[in-house]
């Protein structure tokens, strides 16, 4: 079964960010806070304004960091798509499972 689900991009999304729902209907856009609600993750190519998009559903990815995580910590949504480690509030996505700093491609697993 393919756990990705194609999406057309709200906006420019680059490879590897967290997306949750668009405006409308089956469109997409990056994520800019804890609060958001993540539905997966773009692969590695993400996608200009307008077009498709896939949007990796599995529990099991690779996502840009916004700071320091180390492996094992929650991580919830934050600016421009990327990950950060979780705090008391907002929503958890995934897990950590290595250690990584702002900029770094880390894998996760998705609770």
């Amino acid at each position: 079964m393919d756990k990705n689900l194609p999406y057309t991009a709200e906006e420019d999304i680059d490879g590897y960010r967290l997306v949750t729902f668009g405006t409308n209907d089956g469109e997409v856009k990056l994520t800019t806070a804890a609060t958001d609600k993540v539905i997966g993750v773009t692969n590695y190519i993400g996608a200009p304004k307008g077009t498709t998009v896939d949007v990796n559903i599995d529990n099991y990815g690779k996502v840009k960091l916004a700071g320091t995580v180390a492996k094992g910590d929650d991580l919830t949504a934050a600016a421009d798509g990327k990950a950060a480690k979780a705090e008391a509030a907002g929503c958890v996505f995934g897990m950590a499972l290595q250690d990584g700093v702002a900029e770094d491609v880390i894998e996760f697993l998705k609770k």
